[in-house]
């Protein structure tokens, strides 16, 4: 289910729980309606409030923190690349063939995360990135290198790219989805829950009404915000690949 799919059906139950409470208060016996019943159901409907906020809360925080978490990973994945570039810099023009390689798995990896459009006009298609990565390691114990600079360099190649090699394994094994969807499915019920309740009580009218749509549109955004976020390289809320070009373009230098 799409993010929007999903906040679509989120709108729908919060608009359906206004109308059951309002189909409620306008058939049930006025009996049902007493004083002592009406403190009973507020102090019910104000605690499923409560633990409806808290919940959903919880759900947006995390998918923030994930959100984040993989925001960071791609600006540590360019600077380990820039660094990883000067080094072989150091090296000097024995390690212009180990340069090129890491540049097509720069473009390999930008277009297996943010697709098509991020590859460079006139490059072909890359190999996948793991295999990118392996053969980076295998030059760098094939180069033969002399002085004290260039050993130095080399060895702080051989970190870097050992580093780069585990951020693009977290890369490609947090592609899965971090959201607990019956969790979500369950919150919302709790949300439409609330609205039957204040239709319960209040009368039919157009101020309670536009209450009712922006309360339905309030959770249906939340919902997409947080199933958004759950896919940070290709929904409308992306992380921006422009640190990686920062550096693709360091390369290309």
């Amino acid at each position: 289910m799409t993010p929007l799919i999903a906040a679509f059906v989120a709108a729908m139950l919060m608009m359906a729980g206004a109308l059951v409470g309002a189909l409620l208060r306008k058939h049930l016996p006025s009996k049902h309606f007493g004083q002592e019943t009406m403190e009973a159901i507020k102090l019910g409907l104000g605690f499923i409030a409560t633990l409806s906020a808290l919940v959903m809360g919880l759900v947006i925080s995390s998918s923030k923190a994930a959100y984040d978490a993989r925001a960071e990973m791609v600006h540590s994945a360019a600077a380990l690349i820039v660094q990883f570039d000067s080094n072989l810099r150091q090296i000097g023009p024995e390690a212009n063939p180990i340069r090129l390689v890491l540049k097509d798995a720069v473009v390999a990896t930008m277009g297996e995360i943010w697709g098509r459009r991020s590859l460079v006009a006139g490059q072909p298609e890359a190999v996948v990135t793991k295999r990118r990565v392996g053969q980076l390691e295998q030059m760098l114990f094939a180069l033969v290198v002399s002085s004290e600079m260039q050993r130095q360099a080399q060895a702080n190649a051989f970190r870097l790219v050992a580093e780069l090699a585990r951020l693009n394994a977290s890369a490609f094994t947090q592609h899965g989805s971090d959201v607990v969807m019956p969790l979500l499915a369950v919150v919302s019920c709790w949300m439409m829950l609330n609205v039957a309740g204040w239709n319960l009580f209040a009368p039919a009218s157009r101020m309670l009404m536009a209450v009712n749509v922006v309360c339905a549109l309030s959770v249906a955004s939340a919902v997409f915000l947080i199933l958004e976020m759950d896919q940070p390289f290709n929904g409308v809320i992306s992380i921006s690949d422009a640190p990686m070009r920062a550096a693709l373009e360091r390369l290309l230098e």
